[in-house]
């Protein structure tokens, strides 16, 4: 179990990293008024601090599976929950951090459109796959508790 004292360790310094970093970044957001950007920053950083709260949240939800993993509560109700959130907040990060930038493109320059779909780990595609990987998992940890629990009544 020491592998998994190492992930949560990491996990939580991950975790507190990520706070300050959004604590930050909301301080530099209300502190800057350059008004010469302000089409671009006002529409743009909302969405990426949301974003970035949203990654936040999803550090933390896999600090609390490997807790439950620990204490060796694999197919609980939680764990099917927080697998699902993650993968929602995967999917919707990647929204808040693709689609402001392509409308912000459209309304600074209309005549030119610069749309491009990367394929790569770090690619849209990737986190949207990945995110739905997380929701399938979790329908399988759901299904798995309940084949539990039925296994836990035969006896």
């Amino acid at each position: 179990m020491s592998i998994l004292k190492l992930s949560k360790s990491i996990l939580d310094v991950l975790y507190y990293i990520g706070i300050s970093g959004v604590l930050l970044i909301l301080v530099l957001f209300i502190l800057y008024n350059n008004l010469s950007a302000i089409q671009l920053v006002y529409f743009v950083t909302p969405f990426s601090i949301i974003a970035l709260v949203l990654y936040v949240l999803i550090i933390r939800n896999f600090r609390k599976i490997i807790v439950l993993f620990y204490n060796e509560v694999f197919f609980g109700l939680e764990t099917s929950e927080y697998l699902n959130q993650i993968g929602i907040y995967l999917i919707v990060s990647m929204f808040l951090w693709k689609v402001p930038p392509f409308v912000a493109s459209l309304f600074s320059n209309p005549s030119v459109v610069r749309f491009s779909l990367p394929i790569g780990f770090d690619s849209s595609i990737s986190l949207i796959a990945i995110g739905l990987f997380f929701i399938a998992l979790s329908e399988i940890f759901k299904k798995a508790l309940k084949i539990k629990q039925e296994n836990d009544l035969t006896i």
